[in-house]
């Protein structure tokens, strides 16, 4: 398997807050103007550039596209305090293009532009997508096994996945329902061609996409607001400790196998395509810094030291394993590799100790470890699920509560960095 891209590919975020009057009305004269033209206008919203579309969605009376690379926001138009009246879903070339971290730090810039007061954030959505080369690979949805009450078809039986074809061929599988957890199966190069976003042939190192039609396949898990919420995973710091647990319990509840003898199709062996994209997905979650926390959903866990000094162990150890596999090609053994990774971890630190020390200083930054007699707080110290200010509330733990602030803090996620 060749893995081609990996990375978030959806996000949906909800704000607690609201626009100013004078905003709101420049909306609703711009989207006055897309009724009669019949098409979105342009429209410089705080020195943000964008369109005003004709329509909103159910609850949003205005719509705000900020390009192919950008979001789409929908704004309510009253201002009544203690509401959700924000809500925004950024686009997937954004993400792949800027990555999470930075594309959470522009959410934050553009609130601050469009002079809105914002109290919290809710994440309503986050999928996260690996794309892959395979010799001769073609999903077998008899050999997709899923957990019996996950739901593979809408309109089908439970234990038939939802499949389209292309011809002959499978195109694409589908298991699972938003807004709860889903994972789907497709041939990405045939909807990268359909949609025309070529792009992703400039991330897949593709020249000409017409003299290659080799397939990418791409595998996509999807955490829903359900979802999110059973993993305490709506906010940013949430969202940080627990999707790597999400993404490993949901490839494990739906996954694709090599069909066997065996007549309990659970016990069939895990399709070697699956297991590759697992690791690449959590590889790329470990490089964010967003590794397992091996926090079980919906229960209160004590000894945050304990919890982040068994994941960082268990994350050491399989790294190690793999450079075992890696270094040893004949599979005889005998290698010392404890000792190999003693030496780069002694190297690391020794030879650029002014790097190791700044790495360092940023981990003691981003982790706040709770007292073991306390529950777990995903949030940062000084932050309590709310980029402080926005134009609402910073919530100190130590000091007991904070001021308005008028504008966005720059460490606005300082757990999340």
């Amino acid at each position: 398997m060749e893995t081609l891209y990996c990375g978030f590919d959806g996000l949906d975020v909800a704000f607690e807050g609201w626009l100013p009057d004078a905003a709101l009305a420049m909306l609703a004269d711009r989207k006055e103007a897309a009724q009669l033209d019949g098409k979105p206008v342009p429209h410089d919203l705080g020195g943000v550039r964008g369109f005003v579309g004709a329509t909103g969605r159910p609850g949003f009376a205005y719509r705000f596209e900020t390009g192919d690379d950008g979001e789409i926001w929908w704004f309510q138009r009253n201002t009544s305090k203690n509401t959700w009246r924000i809500f925004v879903s950024v686009r997937s070339l954004a993400l792949a293009v800027h990555g999470l971290d930075r594309v959470r730090d522009r959410l934050y810039q553009r609130l601050e532009a469009f002079g809105a007061t914002v109290l919290k954030e809710s994440i309503n959505r986050a999928d996260l997508a690996i794309d892959f080369r395979a010799e001769g690979f073609g999903p077998d949805p008899a050999a997709i096994i899923a957990h019996s009450h996950a739901t593979k078809a809408a309109e089908c039986d439970a234990d038939v996945p939802s499949v389209h074809w292309t011809g002959r061929r499978v195109s694409s599988v589908t298991v699972g329902r938003m807004p709860g957890r889903q994972v789907i199966l497709y041939d990405k190069r045939r909807e990268a061609v359909q949609t025309k976003k070529f792009h992703w042939f400039d991330f897949w190192g593709v020249p000409d996409w017409r003299a290659d039609r080799r397939p990418v396949w791409r595998i996509e898990v999807r955490a829903g607001k359900q979802a999110l919420k059973k993993y305490d995973a709506t906010t940013w710091a949430g969202l940080a400790a627990s999707f790597a647990d999400f993404t490993a319990d949901i490839m494990g509840a739906v996954r694709l196998t090599v069909p066997a003898r065996d007549l309990n199709h659970s016990r069939w062996p895990v399709h070697p395509v699956w297991a590759a994209a697992l690791d690449g997905l959590l590889s790329y979650l470990a490089g964010a810094d967003m590794t397992r926390s091996g926090v079980v959903p919906v229960r209160k866990v004590v000894g945050r030291r304990a919890v982040l000094r068994d994941m960082y162990g268990g994350l050491i150890a399989g790294l190690a394993a793999s450079l075992e596999a890696v270094e040893d090609r004949d599979g005889r053994g005998g290698l010392d590799i404890p000792g190999a990774v003693a030496d780069l971890l002694r190297r690391a630190a020794t030879e650029q100790p002014a790097e190791w020390a700044a790495k360092v200083g940023r981990a003691r930054s981003r982790l706040w470890i709770t007292e073991e007699s306390h529950s777990v707080e995903r949030e940062p110290r000084g932050v309590r699920g709310v980029a402080p200010g926005v134009g609402g509330r910073e919530h100190d733990r130590e000091g007991g509560g904070g001021g308005t602030v008028p504008r966005v803090a720059a460490q606005h996620a300082a757990g999340f960095q």
